[in-house]
């Protein structure tokens, strides 16, 4: 193997493949939108170490969460898909696991200095994030909520270490159904499937819930950046229509869907971006929306899905 592609004999590449990394830049967003929309709803000012340390352990328990999924799946894409890090062997299953209790571990202990409401919500997020993996898998219903509420407590888990609020709130119900509908979706990526409205839901849900959110803030937050961040709302649910309609009526096979839900989760960085700025947090918005061609020139490389 290429030197380039080994780290003290590591194969890079397959650990990064392990942890989807194009997926990675739409995580710490959520916790940034929802502490800059509970502190612009508390009248607050965010704290810079808060946003780290929130950033940081939602990443931690999300990369957790793609490792044990993958060793769940292991025997499964030992036959849908042999190339991925474990079944094709890249990636012991030993050290996967060592990582994953690793990082599990780190995100909650991260969340410590935010406070207990912030403590307790990570704990509650890392408890949803084993029950999918663990319990959730092999029931689509089931598992769509979970991850829905997976992603919606990631977005909570900012706001609850400045106060949560009805801004807050309502984008985090945005997020969980989005990210439910796309879960639904996935769930049957292996194979050939016909989708009747379903791929629509994510549009709907983040146009409902970034609707809400702004208009609660429309008198506290500064009137230029609210309308930077509505417009990023609306381009990013004009987005997820289109993408979504092409989804519709027709037979889509495992070579087109894979890729699809990585598009709907790429779709996450403008809208969060959007929420930053609705909230004030008009350089963060922009630092994270730099993030979204970053995030297509991954997806080619990385598996996202």
């Amino acid at each position: 193997m290429n030197a380039s592609r080994k780290v003290a004999g590591m194969d890079l590449r397959a650990w990064l493949q392990l942890v989807r990394l194009p997926n990675l830049l739409s995580v710490p967003g959520d916790p940034w939108a929802g502490l800059a929309l509970a502190s612009m709803a508390n009248g607050k000012e965010p704290a810079p170490l808060a946003f780290i340390l929130s950033g940081l352990a939602s990443l931690c328990l999300y990369a957790a969460g793609l490792i044990l999924n993958d060793l769940h799946d292991e025997a499964a894409d030992r036959v849908h898909r042999p190339e991925r890090p474990l079944p094709s062997g890249r990636v012991p299953r030993l050290a996967a696991a060592r990582l994953g209790a690793a990082l599990g571990t780190l995100g909650v202990v991260l969340a410590l200095p935010l406070g207990r409401v912030a403590f307790l919500t990570v704990l509650l997020l890392a408890a949803l994030v084993a029950a999918y993996n663990l319990q959730f898998k092999g029931h689509r219903l089931n598992a769509s909520v979970c991850m829905g509420l997976c992603r919606g407590f990631s977005l909570l888990l900012g706001a609850a270490a400045a106060g949560f609020g009805f801004a807050p709130l309502a984008a985090a119900a945005g997020l969980a159904v989005s990210i439910g509908a796309v879960t639904w979706m996935a769930a049957g990526e292996n194979h050939t499937q016909t989708f009747g409205r379903i791929p629509l839901v994510p549009a709907g849900a983040f146009g409902a819930g970034g609707t809400l959110a702004a208009l609660a803030l429309v008198r506290p937050a500064p009137l230029a950046s609210w309308l930077v961040g509505v417009a990023l709302v609306v381009w990013t649910v004009h987005r997820l229509r289109l993408h979504g309609r092409n989804l519709i009526g027709k037979p889509i096979p495992p070579a087109t869907m894979q890729p699809a839900v990585g598009g709907y989760i790429r779709q996450l960085i403008p809208w969060q971006a959007g929420l930053l700025a609705v909230a004030a947090c008009p350089l963060l918005a922009v630092g994270l929306l730099a993030l979204a061609p970053l995030a297509r020139k991954l997806a080619r490389h990385y598996a996202e899905s």
